[in-house]
């Protein structure tokens, strides 16, 4: 247990997580037990390298990217590896600590990897409807505090001024009042 939580912290593709994150890391690794989420916390806070990074960004930069495509993405619920090659990426930790895939895997795969990437368009298929999906959610909960306005010509109006830098407390946010000339189309005066 604690050799499967230190791999997948801070091992040769660790990306020092919290204790939460650790834990779902893990679970979703296929490792599970009682005391995950405890074991997890501790084992963070024992960490020397979480709270003080002294590495160059360079050398970081393998463990980001590992983490950027082995973890699942909300609007679709898949790995990135795994839309790309058909297949979940084998974890180091599972390697060192047998799990089922590694001792099953055959020398001789080219046959059930052939038949993965055949399969691996209608996965990324059902991830781009997954995505749609989210896509509407996300834009329906915006607009939820959208108030539309239409404005007639003659109707004096503020517009939001477009502030870079640096801005005091008391500058104007909104010049105006303008008036509404003409209409250009559907809600553009």
């Amino acid at each position: 247990m604690e050799y499967v939580l230190r791999e997948i912290h801070e091992g040769c593709c660790g990306e020092h997580l919290g204790g939460i994150a650790l834990a779902r890391k893990a679970i979703l690794a296929g490792f599970w037990w009682p005391t995950i989420s405890q074991d997890s916390s501790r084992g963070v806070q024992a960490c020397d390298g979480y709270s003080v990074r002294e590495k160059d960004w360079v050398e970081e930069l393998p463990s980001v990217l590992w983490a950027y495509r082995t973890i699942p993405r909300a609007p679709t619920r898949e790995t990135l590896f795994n839309l790309v090659y058909g297949s979940e990426a084998v974890l180091p930790v599972k390697i060192g600590q047998t799990s089922a895939r590694v001792e099953s895997y055959l020398g001789d795969n080219d046959q059930s990897r052939a038949m993965e990437l055949d399969l691996v368009e209608e996965k990324r298929e059902q991830a781009l409807i997954r995505m749609e999906a989210y896509r509407g959610r996300v834009m329906k909960s915006y607009n939820k505090r959208v108030r539309i306005r239409d404005f007639q010509i003659g109707d004096l109006v503020m517009k939001k001024v477009n502030t870079a830098g640096n801005v005091g407390k008391l500058e104007a946010r909104w010049e105006g009042p303008l008036k509404i000339t003409r209409k250009v189309s559907s809600r553009a005066y």
